[in-house]
């Protein structure tokens, strides 16, 4: 006979099985690309009573009972001043769900009552102080949010449409008030359409909002308000009736920003000006025998990283002059200058590379036609973090329109993450594994151009 479950554990269950690849994986997802949970946390759930909350208390509790190594949770839920039905909502939720909470209470409500201009705002700021103050007393590193994947979406159009700026709501942060602690948001993959799924599925019911300005809404049919943020979703509603691509396209948007074409961003809170860059100098060119010295010092620079990594390239004596000269004589050799100052050299052969005649385990993106192979790359150590290898990638896609040749093709050690990182982030694409005239191993990469 089988056994019976309690309402909890049919929800578990669910979580696992049937909301697997729309609430799990991608819950599972977010916590491994964004690194958010290391063994030995001590993670603050906090719980507002509303559904994200609900739901991210048992998806939290879940990792905890099958991932792989161990961490603490607590469930704290702030008491801003709910009037008590809504207090008592939230109570028999976390009954119901087998949530242990810890509950405490603030005057939030009492303090943003009186407040005119932007009282969300204020109160959110006060509920983010409150939760991390009492997370730390109760020796917590992090605290756990439930915003998703719909939330940073509409976020990125809030800052655009009515703040002026192109910002998002990041998966993790350190907080700038609370010494050591740190805010994550596990749920960051997961779509709201997902999470009302899962609710309505176990006929769950949830505060909306149990603000004393907005508490009608959890009575309303559909629980639109007057908010910026019930616009934006108004806004994502009709773009989804348009394109089913448009609002992953808004959140992939902020992980591929060029700042080449961009004319101002801030870091740090200190504004760039594209105009600070413009006349800077930067010069493509091809080497000349006199720059030999310039471009062996980048070189040997990066032999000894690798060297330091325990990286097996260019540990064998090469590159070395003689192959410099060499690039030099065939017209392969080329150097980026910053204000006369060499601070960036590459080879750029269009004459074909036999290593890459035979390719295995996977295939290039295009096969017999003409390409560009870029070899021999090397930056300045004092300029890593500028964009060197970008810009001079960037001129190599000029060379290649002016010949109207679509293809780039590039190879490294598998263990040279700094050359991949620079791959990946310049268009580039794994496509499988080539071998060296000296029988070595490398993995092979190809961006494609739009002519």
């Amino acid at each position: 006979m089988e056994k019976i479950l309690e309402p909890y554990q049919e929800i578990e269950r669910a979580l696992i099985k049937k909301f697997r690849k729309p609430i799990w994986r991608k819950f599972t997802q977010a916590i491994n690309d964004y690194d958010l949970i290391q063994e030995g946390d001590k993670i603050a759930v906090c719980i507002s009573g509303g559904k994200d909350s609900m739901l991210l208390a048992k998806l939290m509790q879940e990792l905890q009972r099958h991932g792989k190594f161990p961490f603490e949770l607590v469930f704290l839920v702030m008491d801003p001043g709910y009037n008590p039905r809504n207090r008592q909502k939230i109570e028999d939720n976390a009954k119901l769900l087998n949530i242990p909470i810890t509950v405490f209470e603030s005057p939030i409500f009492n303090s943003v009552v009186d407040i005119k201009d932007n009282p969300c705002y204020l109160c959110a700021r006060m509920r983010r102080g409150y939760l991390y103050s009492n997370a730390k007393k109760l020796g917590c590193n992090k605290i756990a949010l439930g915003h998703h994947f719909d939330d940073v979406v509409e976020t990125i159009l809030m800052g655009m449409i009515y703040g002026a700026q192109i910002q998002t709501m990041m998966p993790k942060l350190h907080s700038t008030n609370f010494e050591g602690m740190e805010l994550i948001r596990p749920m960051y993959l997961i779509k709201e359409e997902d999470i009302l799924a899962w609710r309505d599925y176990h006929g769950l019911e949830f505060l909306q909002c149990a603000c004393r300005f907005t508490e009608k809404i959890s009575e309303a049919e559909d629980g639109i308000g007057e908010s910026k943020r019930q616009e934006m979703k108004m806004l994502m509603k009709q773009f989804r009736e348009t394109s089913k691509h448009i609002e992953m396209n808004i959140f992939r948007s902020v992980e591929n920003v060029n700042l080449s074409t961009i004319i101002a961003y801030k870091k740090d809170g200190v504004e760039h000006h594209f105009l600070e860059t413009y006349d800077r100098g930067r010069r493509f060119r091809k080497t000349e025998y006199a720059d030999i010295p310039a471009v062996m010092r980048m070189i040997l620079q990066a032999q000894e990283y690798m060297k330091e990594q325990g990286i097996d390239q260019w540990q064998n004596g090469y590159p070395n002059e003689g192959a410099i000269a060499m690039d030099i004589a065939h017209d392969y050799s080329y150097v980026l200058e910053e204000n006369g100052k060499i601070v960036g050299t590459m080879a750029v052969i269009f004459d074909g590379e036999p290593t890459y005649d035979k390719i295995y385990e996977g295939s290039w993106k295009t096969t017999d036609e003409p390409y560009a192979a870029i070899h021999r790359v090397a930056v300045d150590a004092e300029c890593k973090g500028r964009g060197i290898a970008g810009a001079m990638v960037e001129e190599v896609v000029k060379m290649c329109r002016e010949r109207g040749i679509r293809s780039i093709k590039n190879d490294t050690h598998k263990d040279n993450k700094s050359m991949q990182r620079m791959q990946a982030k310049n268009g580039f694409e794994y496509c499988g594994i080539i071998y060296l005239e000296d029988g070595a191993e490398r993995i092979a990469f190809e961006k494609l151009i739009e002519l």
